[in-house]
């Protein structure tokens, strides 16, 4: 089992569903931060949603 799946496992998804964003040029430039109106956004989706980021930017 992977860290996702041990992660999921723990969640319960009976009153939430799941969202999933790239970060890099979707939430935020590649290789930049989340700006505040992004992070807000986020936030407020949290109350209804898990919110899952994912990126692939090592360097």
């Amino acid at each position: 089992m992977n860290v996702v799946q041990r992660t999921l496992s723990k969640i319960s998804l009976k009153n939430k569903k799941i969202l999933i964003f790239d970060l890099d040029d979707t939430l935020a430039p590649s290789k930049f931060k989340i700006d505040v109106n992004m992070r807000d956004a986020l936030e407020d989706l949290s109350t209804k949603y898990y919110i899952v980021v994912i990126t692939g930017g090592g360097d």
